[in-house]
């Protein structure tokens, strides 16, 4: 399914201050009818601030992490990726689009693809290539193609997503990606990726220098820092993370 969205004006100012949380937090929710609602939108590191800026605007409580799969994440099953449409026809070309596209619907029941951008008038690839990688996002990866003009209508359409996926579908907001895994070594991998600033290379480098999962979450701090590639910041903050004693969400 493709879409094109209309462009509508909005206001982009008085921005607010935004705290940083770590990726293995798990968010929900409130569903109490007499309070209002607060919409919970988690953004990439690498997305530009006008994004946090608009959404924050409009009323969401934006969380900027660095994500592994998308550049949003409106709800527990739903995260977009976004490209701007020189982007686009990059990835196309190189057919970067397509694993990112495997890779987002293993993660996510309702992912989503927004081309962000002025039309493909001036475009390197033929009609029938973006055509064909149109069908094939959204027949082979059952992922639904937006169009939008400019950051405010991408804006417009992720809030109201995230409305309706987490007020009308209650659906809370889960920040790390539900990998599909099949043998224990994925899961152990995947349990260590779940770390901050930890990607699968590390993960597996973890595992091999303490041979299981508990070693490394018994593991100091000193004990961390001796692994190749970890280094003192690091070690702080993975040691800190399974350390730190957990405080529920309405005590913060």
């Amino acid at each position: 399914m493709c879409y094109m969205l209309a462009e509508k004006s909005s206001n982009t100012s008085n921005t607010q201050i935004l705290s940083n949380t770590q990726a293995h937090l798990i968010f929900s929710t409130v569903h109490d009818n007499s309070k209002p609602k607060t919409l919970q939108i988690v953004i990439d590191t690498r997305e530009c601030k006008d994004y946090v800026c608009s959404l924050t605007n409009m009323g969401a409580n934006v969380e900027i992490q660095q994500l592994s799969i998308g550049d949003f994440i409106l709800s527990s099953r739903c995260a977009v990726e976004r490209k701007t449409r020189k982007d686009f026809e990059a990835s196309i070309i190189d057919g970067r689009i397509f694993e990112q596209a495997k890779r987002l619907k293993e993660a996510y029941e309702k992912p989503l693809l927004i081309v962000e951008g002025n039309s493909f008038d001036s475009s390197r690839l033929q009609k029938s290539a973006l055509l064909g990688a149109y069908a094939s996002l959204i027949t082979d990866y059952s992922i639904p193609l937006f169009f939008t003009k400019d950051s405010n209508s991408t804006c417009q359409l992720l809030y109201s997503i995230a409305k309706y996926e987490q007020i009308s579908k209650r659906n809370p907001l889960r920040i790390n990606a539900r990998k599909k895994v099949h043998t224990p070594l994925q899961s152990q991998q995947a349990i260590i990726e779940s770390l901050p600033n930890v990607g699968p290379k590390l993960a597996k480098t973890l595992i091999l220098h303490f041979k299981t999962p508990r070693n490394i979450f018994n593991s100091t701090q000193k004990e961390l820092e001796m692994v190749d590639g970890v280094g003192k910041i690091r070690a702080k903050l993975i040691f800190d993370t399974i350390n730190s004693v957990f405080l529920d969400k309405n005590e913060y």
